[in-house]
């Protein structure tokens, strides 16, 4: 998923992976949430969009040690 790309133009890969990222950041902000108590609505938005760019950064870093990307 390059920066300068529209949605358009995503690949199938693509949107699975953007879908798999926020499933992952949602359940792993639910897990933070059962630990720690209750959090308001703009604290569990926080910590997905947290959640879901480390993810995006973890996913490109193995992708380039693997050699998935070229």
């Amino acid at each position: 998923m390059a920066n300068d790309e529209s949605i358009e133009n995503w690949t199938l890969r693509d949107r699975i992976s953007l879908v798999t990222k926020v499933l992952i950041a949602v359940g792993v902000v639910q897990y933070f949430e059962n630990i720690t108590g209750q959090l308001q609505f703009y604290q569990r938005a926080t910590l997905v969009v947290i959640a879901v760019l480390v993810l995006g950064e973890l996913l490109q870093r193995t992708r380039r040690v693997i050699g998935a990307d070229g």
